[in-house]
């Protein structure tokens, strides 16, 4: 997945496919190419796409594996953070979102239980002490407006902005509602009208319905031990 369209390197550098993965590499980044291979003959079920730019230009597109096709989508987890970012820095650029402003004067209900110092940079920079709150978001509350109504009335599990805590799963709750209070819209159509359509970038917050076909789920290890953890960061 790109943020923003660059041009390729010229096709007649490229090596010819290899033998498991679809696609191409740059010569210099031909051991890559074997790396890449090495996991999916050595692994059956091994699946993966890898994308290299160097200096705008593509070097390096790879896909293979039964459960990922060249044109297929999954998820990307925090990489979703990334590109809600460009979004806040949309709004700061426009002038809507002040970094250096708190929270709560975008946001009033925030203040509650001593959040109301807290400024909008330190609570992107996941200093809130707010990394959850209290018996857990289900998983349709992330796109609800109750999020984050539980998230102003969370009483944070340190003194805001005094210390940083990886906020895994609320930092997108507190974008999307700066957002919405900053620019009457949400995070989701903001980069969709900003960024994603001008520039034609194969990213989604939120997939559109006729892209679900291209949709292929995450394939998890079946060993707890190994990836398993991914898995449990959701459910708590």
């Amino acid at each position: 997945m790109v943020f923003f369209p660059f041009s390729e390197a010229p096709r007649e550098k490229s090596l010819p496919p290899a033998a498991h993965s679809a696609g191409f590499a740059a010569p210099e980044f031909a051991a890559v190419r074997e790396l890449f291979d090495s996991f999916l003959a050595g692994d059956p079920g091994y699946s993966a796409q890898l994308a290299v730019y160097r200096d705008g230009v593509r070097v390096l597109k790879l896909s293979g594996g039964p459960g990922l096709g060249p044109g297929d989508i999954t998820g990307t987890y925090s990489c979703s953070k990334g590109a809600a970012a460009f979004v806040i820095a949309l709004l700061v650029q426009d002038g809507l979102l002040d970094l250096d402003r708190t929270v709560s004067s975008y946001w009033p209900e925030f203040a509650a239980h001593g959040k109301g110092r807290l400024t909008v940079r330190q609570a992107l920079s996941h200093q809130a002490g707010l990394p959850g709150v209290a018996g857990g978001f289900a998983l349709d509350e992330f796109t609800a407006p109750e999020a984050a109504a539980r998230l102003a009335a969370a009483a944070p599990l340190w003194r805001p902005g005094t210390a940083f805590g990886y906020h895994a799963l609320t930092i997108g709750i507190l974008m999307e509602e700066l957002c919405r209070r900053t620019a009457g819209t949400s995070l989701q159509e903001l980069f969709d009208a900003r960024i994603r359509r001008p520039f034609g970038v194969d990213f989604f917050l939120g997939l559109p319905e006729d892209q679900e076909p291209r949709y292929r789920d995450v394939l998890y290890a079946e060993d707890p031990a190994d990836r398993g953890w991914i898995r449990s960061a959701w459910t708590g």
